[in-house]
């Protein structure tokens, strides 16, 4: 999860992930190699999405439809999902012994 916001006021709480730099270089290097049919997943995993995974299933299985290519990258390139905390968040640690 990623925090953005004031530590004094309203926090906005995504489902962004970070995704590891082999997972990310293999992704543009397939993508490169299949002539940009895995962009898609590519993007996705470069926008650290959390369901980078499934983005990649789908245009991997689906993408030689240009249907389901289209999915996959209006997927990729879709806003992260956000919530957003009306208070101050707290984290309590138990007391040192």
């Amino acid at each position: 999860m990623t925090y953005y916001g004031h530590p004094h006021g309203p926090q906005i709480v995504t489902n962004q992930r970070h995704v590891g730099g082999g997972v990310l270089a293999f992704a543009w290097i397939l993508a490169i190699f299949t002539a940009l049919y895995m962009l898609p997943w590519a993007i996705a995993a470069s926008r650290g999405k959390a369901n980078h995974g499934a983005i990649g299933v789908i245009n991997f299985l689906l993408g030689w439809s240009i249907i389901g290519w289209i999915v996959a990258l209006v997927m990729s390139c879709g806003a992260h999902q956000t919530v957003a905390t009306a208070n101050q968040t707290y984290i309590v640690t138990p007391p040192y012994q």
